[in-house]
């Protein structure tokens, strides 16, 4: 069975610059938003822990590398220590292993049909898990998939990136054909260029 959770938070951006600014200003990085999806997946991992067949003294935490590895490691830490005791031990004597693997984990970039400068932003974790005992025993555990979406301004979307990542570094897709911002707009404002140069020689030669 999988366990699915969906968490959705829009941002609106309002018209003024200064209100723009404050917005981004509140925007959270693409880690940051992968790395609260981590701690919800581990809590989710942590509680699975409550059986019988799980020893209660020595838990020993195995994740399958990733780019990501750190930041979950970090939150397993936290999560599964207050059910049982985590301890980096070798192979001879640990009782019970917990083996972690990221099957997902990215933000993503969408573009949005209503708004030219504006990006969807989803980021996602899934985790998959199982224990293993001494004895051979193995339970798998539920896995486990969350996701965040929001909505940021275009112009952010690289600020919001963690270069060094590249889970946290999505590729921006490119902007729609829109016909207000790239024909429209731009017309008006030479017609009316246009036609204040007029007005002006026109009042000139009265």
């Amino acid at each position: 069975m999988t366990v699915f959770f969906t968490v959705c938070f829009f941002h609106f951006l309002g018209i003024s610059p200064s209100f723009d600014l404050l917005a981004q200003s509140h925007t959270p990085r693409n880690l940051d938003l992968i790395d609260s999806l981590m701690r919800s997946a581990s809590e989710g991992l942590a509680k699975q822990l409550r059986t019988p067949l799980f020893p209660q003294d020595t838990l020993r935490v195995s994740i399958v590398p990733h780019e990501g590895a750190w930041m979950l490691e970090n939150a397993l830490f936290a999560s599964v220590r207050k059910v049982k005791q985590y301890r980096a031990s070798d192979s001879s004597t640990f009782r019970a292993k917990l083996v972690v693997r990221l099957t997902d984990c990215a933000v993503r970039y969408f573009t949005c049909a209503n708004s030219f400068d504006s990006l969807q932003r989803e980021a996602s974790c899934s985790l998959m898990a199982h224990v293993e005992t001494r004895e051979g025993v193995v339970q798998p555990l539920e896995a486990i998939t969350l996701q965040m979406r929001d909505t940021v301004a275009r112009q952010s979307a690289y600020s919001l990136e963690s270069k060094q990542y590249a889970f946290a570094s999505p590729a921006v897709p490119e902007a729609a054909p829109n016909f207000w911002k790239q024909v429209a707009e731009p017309a008006i404002v030479i017609l009316a260029g246009v036609l204040v140069v007029a007005l002006f020689f026109f009042v000139r030669t009265q």
